[in-house]
């Protein structure tokens, strides 16, 4: 996909979840797609269904587990601080 990006000038946005369960590969050919110029944007920690967590255990578990986690993970592996957040599936609590 890659060379195909490159070919038509497109950057995207790949969302990572899960960051500490990436292999040092999957880190590096992410870490090539950011240096092309495509943003890395944090995805959650564990790709869990945001409102039946916070349901379960409140906003402020979420936040601290899931959340925060996710972006200080990817800061700490040198990418900037993230310009956005997609919490897995999209869905509010009214979906």
């Amino acid at each position: 996909m890659r060379d195909v990006l490159t070919a038509h000038g497109a950057h995207v946005t790949y969302l990572r979840h899960a960051w500490y369960s990436r292999s040092d590969e999957e880190r590096a050919e992410l870490r090539k797609l950011a240096d092309d110029g495509h943003d890395v944007e944090p995805h959650s920690v564990n790709h869990l269904h945001a409102p039946a967590y916070v349901k379960e255990h409140g906003l402020a578990a979420y936040l601290s587990d899931e959340f925060q986690p996710s972006i200080d993970g990817l800061v700490e592996a040198g990418y900037m601080p993230p310009n956005t957040y997609a919490y897995p599936f999209g869905e509010t609590a009214t979906s």
